[in-house]
């Protein structure tokens, strides 16, 4: 898990000198000023919201338990195990069996999964 944190700081951190880097090419201090101010409304957003961007674009909705006890079962049993809280789940409508996890960190984490994998 620190691994991945130190991972997206990295990222995080080469994307705000680029953008810097940029507003410093083009508008001199001035631009360099305000793209220091981009940088970091983007990775603010970033951190805070990209799991929200992310179940959007999907047009992800929440799962109930009634709707889908296993589901929940398997990750309470995963989450318990890791040690961490039961993230909220999600369901995507696709046909393909598939799921993954999202989240700055997981007090917040979100697991979606597809109907194709539900049905499995």
């Amino acid at each position: 898990m620190i691994v991945n944190q130190l991972k997206t700081v990295i990222l995080l951190g080469m994307l705000t000198g680029i953008v810097l880097l940029i507003g410093g090419f083009i508008g001199g201090e001035q631009g360099l000023t305000i793209a220091l101010f981009l940088a970091i409304l983007m990775n603010f957003g970033s951190y805070f919201f990209s799991h929200k961007l992310v179940l959007i674009m999907y047009r992800a909705k929440e799962l109930s338990k009634e709707q889908a006890p296993g589901v929940h079962k398997i990750v309470e049993d995963i989450a318990k195990t890791a040690g961490i809280p039961k993230p909220k789940i999600y369901i995507i409508h696709s046909p393909h069996a598939n799921a993954f996890a999202t989240g700055p960190n997981a007090k917040r984490a979100v697991v979606a999964v597809t109907d194709g994998i539900v049905k499995l």
